[in-house]
C-alpha cells in the first residue's frame, strides 16, 4: 500500500511540473527602422539582414538574447539589446534596451522586439519603461512606449495592444531628463508572441537611451511550491530506504 501511495505522490508531481509555467521553442528578432527606407533586423542567431544606408559594427545572437551595434541612416547605436525566454527570469517576459542611441538629425527611430512561443501569458501584465535625454537632445524630441500580444504567434505581430506605459517629450534642453513609468493592463491572450515598440522623435541631434520590461504577474503558486517541496523528501525518503535494503541484504 505505502508503494502505491508512493507511487502516485511521484506521478502527481510530474504532473504538479508539467502544469507549471513554460514556452516553446522560440523565434525573435530585433528591428529597427527610420521609417525612410533604411532597416536592419537581427535574428535570434546573430544574422543581420537589412536595406538602405546601415553599418554592423556588432551583432549577437542566442539563449533570448540579441545585441546590436552600428548605425542606420542617420542613427547610430552604441548599444541595441532585446532580452527575452531563456535569457529573462519569470516574472519578467521581455526587455529591450537602448545604451546611447545618437542622431544626426531630426528623424523617427521606431525599435521593435518581438519573441513567438509563448504560453504562459498572465490576466495582467505589467509595464515598465523609463528614458533619459542627454543634454544634448533638443525640446520636442519624444520617446513612447507600446507593447503587444498576438495571439495567431506571428513575429512583430500587433494583433492586441497591451498599452502604451509612457509617451514623454523632452522638455529640459539644454539639461537633460529623465522620465519613468510603470503600469499594469488586463491582457487578453493567454498564448502567441510578444512584441515591444520604442518610437523615438529626435527634433535634431541628439541621444536618447531608454529601458522598456513587460512582465506576468504569475509566478508558481505557493500551494504548488509546497508540494514539490513534499514531493523530493519524499524521493529522497524512498531512496535511503531502498540503500538501507540493499545494505541489510
Amino acid at each position: 500500500m505505502k508503494t502505491k501511495l508512493k507511487l502516485t505522490l511521484v506521478g502527481a508531481g510530474m504532473l504538479a511540473l508539467a502544469s507549471l509555467p513554460i514556452q516553446a521553442a522560440t523565434t525573435e528578432n530585433l528591428k529597427l527602422s527610420d521609417g525612410l527606407g533604411d532597416t536592419i533586423t537581427v535574428d535570434q542567431s546573430g544574422a543581420v539582414t537589412g536595406t538602405g544606408t546601415f553599418t554592423v559594427l556588432s551583432a549577437s545572437g542566442g539563449g533570448g538574447n540579441i545585441n546590436f551595434i552600428g548605425s542606420i541612416g542617420g542613427f547610430t547605436f552604441n548599444l541595441e539589446s532585446g532580452q527575452a525566454f531563456p535569457g529573462t527570469t519569470l516574472p519578467t517576459l521581455m526587455n529591450t534596451t537602448t545604451i546611447n542611441t545618437e542622431s544626426a538629425g531630426a528623424g523617427t527611430l521606431t525599435i521593435t522586439f518581438s519573441q513567438t512561443g509563448y504560453t504562459n501569458f498572465a490576466a495582467t501584465l505589467v509595464e515598465s519603461a523609463s528614458d533619459t535625454y542627454t543634454a544634448n537632445t533638443p525640446n520636442t524630441s519624444t520617446a513612447s512606449f507600446t507593447g503587444y500580444t498576438d495571439s495567431t504567434n506571428a513575429l512583430n505581430g500587433m494583433g492586441t495592444t497591451i498599452g502604451t506605459v509612457l509617451a514623454s517629450t523632452d522638455t529640459s534642453h539644454p539639461a537633460s531628463q529623465s522620465d519613468s513609468a510603470t503600469h499594469s493592463y488586463a491582457n487578453a491572450n493567454a498564448t502567441g508572441s510578444l512584441t515591444e515598440v520604442i518610437t523615438l522623435g529626435f527634433a535634431g541631434s541628439g541621444t536618447i537611451d531608454t529601458g522598456f520590461t513587460i512582465s506576468n504577474t504569475s509566478v508558481p503558486e505557493p500551494a504548488s511550491i509546497v508540494f514539490l517541496g513534499t514531493l523530493v523528501l519524499g524521493l529522497t525518503g524512498m531512496i535511503r530506504k531502498t540503500r538501507v535494503k540493499r545494505s541489510e541484504v
